[in-house]
């Protein structure tokens, strides 16, 4: 079961609904029961899914379905990567392996052209990997051919290992800076990549290829999003996209990087309250899909996020809440922000609708959406049954944020959610305690704010809820005041 569920980590929504699908064209009998066990997984319930599935505890049988679960999801896995994989990777390998069975049999002419001709593709998708073995195939048989010394080819493959190991210095900083990011600290996104940047001795150049500054700044904004702080990386990311602006006559070779990088840069301008920029990106992104309609699938929920979050924040909320409602998906990020703009314009009742279809525990989506995620979720929930007036459950809720994340808050030194947080259940109990002085004395002196500039948008937006009690307006009217840096009139 260990490995079941370490294999499950890996499944989207997307995923888990396409496996359920694969099982069930696999199963030839209507009683197997690896479906049922799937699902147990999917709900937490797999604890005593043996006696569940069996009715009493059957070790050996259930032994044996969770082996045969395994194989499948292992199946699953492999068959989508080969489904997914980049077509001109696999056929490059093919074409390597006909090029050494004629070099084999002495049949260099041929095997040699096939080689540059790999070569060629290969330099053009940076597959450097490949690249290697091509090198290396060469070097092994040059004896074979009088055209190209072996000088040569042992000079383009020391340059290929150059480029293959700046290409491992990357994967070695996005892996570490992952793992850094979930230890809780209060250092600056800049100083966590600049660090392990410069420990790698990764540094911002001309001589990057496209797919590495995609990566670069993916790491970036990754980091970025884990910290709420894109403030302070923003002059490292506006760098990595100079660059790759330059290269731009590399983007047709690598379109899905090339949305990529579009989709990163909206959400940077976005997160950083800069919207007409988000809106240009946006754009980018629609005029590229249209060209390139093979990555639409890839793309549309992430770039109708970015439609909605712009609307929301620039004054169009029916507009951002028309194209929510019109989406049916059920992609977790795009449900949480139509719960948010439900929120905002004081549909309680739809957003909290919303929210109760989110049936995992807070463990399940920290592991897949990371702790900010997470939180700004639990943080959701207890503002609306607040406004639900469901006082049983708030406190409940409150009692479980704060027995399971306080010492991480404490530790992050953001210490004002758990104000904020107490702040929300002092109204909560005397609502016209929010008018007097010394309540806005203590949340003048708990909740420590940083600059407009520096101050994350989505802590606006809960913020602004209590903001709208103590101004006698509505929650949108006080987050549109605090994200556009302006004064409601009193």
């Amino acid at each position: 079961m260990k490995n079941i569920l370490a294999i499950y980590e890996t499944f989207s929504e997307t995923d888990s609904k396409a496996f359920v699908r694969y099982l069930r064209n696999r199963n030839q009998r209507g009683d197997t029961k690896n479906i049922q066990l799937f699902t147990l997984i999917e709900k937490g319930k797999h604890n005593k899914a043996a006696e569940q599935i069996y009715g009493a505890s059957n070790r050996n049988t259930f032994y044996g379905l969770c082996s045969r679960l395994e194989k499948n999801m292992i199946e699953y896995l492999a068959n989508k990567s080969f489904e997914t994989e980049a077509s001109e990777e696999q056929e490059l390998l093919k074409v390597l392996l006909a090029s050494r069975v004629l070099l084999e049999h002495k049949k260099a002419a041929v095997a040699f052209k096939l080689l540059k001709q790999s070569e060629k593709r290969a330099l053009n998708f940076e597959l450097y990997s490949i690249l290697n073995e091509i090198y290396e195939t060469f070097i092994q048989f040059s004896h074979l051919q009088s055209d190209y010394p072996v000088s040569e080819f042992i000079q383009l493959s020391n340059e290929n290992m150059r480029r293959f190991r700046q290409q491992l210095k990357i994967n070695n900083a996005h892996a570490l800076l992952k793992e850094s990011i979930r230890k809780p600290s209060n250092i600056s996104a800049i100083s966590i990549v600049s660090k392990e940047f410069d420990k790698l001795g990764i540094t911002l150049d001309a001589s990057l290829t496209y797919k590495s500054l995609y990566q670069i700044l993916n790491i970036s904004t990754m980091v970025a999003q884990a910290k709420s702080d894109y403030y302070s990386i923003s002059p490292l990311i506006q760098d990595i996209y100079e660059i790759a602006v330059r290269k731009e006559s590399q983007a047709e070779k690598h379109t899905y990087f090339h949305l990529k990088i579009l989709y990163e840069m909206a959400i940077f301008h976005f997160r950083n309250k800069d919207f007409s920029m988000s809106k240009v990106f946006i754009k980018k992104m629609e005029d590229k899909l249209q060209a390139n309609e093979g990555f639409t699938n890839q793309f549309q929920n992430g770039l109708l996020l970015m439609k909605i979050m712009n609307h929301n924040y620039t004054g169009a909320p029916l507009k951002a809440l028309s194209l929510f409602e019109r989406s049916n998906s059920d992609d977790w990020d795009l449900q949480l922000a139509g719960c948010m703009c439900l929120f905002q314009q004081h549909k309680f009742s739809e957003a909290y609708s919303i929210l109760k279809t989110f049936s995992h525990t807070d463990s399940f989506y920290e592991k897949r959406k990371g702790l900010l995620w997470t939180l700004k979720k639990a943080i959701m929930e207890i503002l609306l049954l607040i406004e639900l007036n469901l006082y049983d459950l708030v406190v409940s809720r409150l009692q479980a944020f704060r027995r399971k994340h306080r010492e991480t808050l404490q530790s992050m030194q953001e210490e004002r959610v758990l104000h904020f947080l107490e702040l929300a259940f002092t109204y909560y109990e005397t609502p016209k305690q929010i008018k007097t002085l010394a309540f806005k004395e203590k949340l003048e002196h708990t909740f420590q704010w940083l600059s407009h500039e520096e101050e994350d948008i989505f802590v606006m937006s809960f913020y602004a809820w209590l903001k709208s009690k103590m101004l006698d307006c509505t929650i949108y009217e006080a987050t549109l005041a605090l994200v556009e840096n302006k004064t409601i009139a009193q």
